[in-house]
């Protein structure tokens, strides 16, 4: 199982709920729940899985990713296929995304979709 880390933004949201429906319509997934944590920059956090796919949405803590505010970590068995669907369903729909790499590496890097 790979676990994924990408930054999102989407034209036409406002905040981390309508961001976490869109992104979950556009992916394919319809199992989800909003959740609250003190662990989680404004407390609340979006859970979701379906498709071969467990997702978890929140707001980015780190500065860098001012652009695409929303942390998105997907748990996936097929990387290749991800990435298809992001090309396929998430860009399509207005979603800037990119891969964080080596996260919380001082090598962090963004790769761009």
């Amino acid at each position: 199982m790979y676990e994924i880390d990408l930054i999102a933004d989407c034209k036409g949201t406002e905040n981390l709920a309508s961001f976490a429906v869109s992104f979950f319509d556009a992916i394919g997934i319809e199992v989800r729940q909003e959740r609250e944590s003190e662990n989680y920059t404004g407390g609340t956090y979006y859970v979701g899985s379906g498709e071969g796919l467990k997702v978890n949405i929140s707001i980015s803590d780190d500065p860098q990713h001012e652009a695409m505010p929303y942390w998105i970590v997907v748990s996936t068995d097929d990387a290749l296929a991800l990435e298809d669907r992001i090309r396929e369903r998430l860009l399509p729909r207005g979603f800037q995304v990119a891969r964080v790499m080596n996260f919380g590496e001082p090598t962090e890097y963004c790769k761009l979709y």
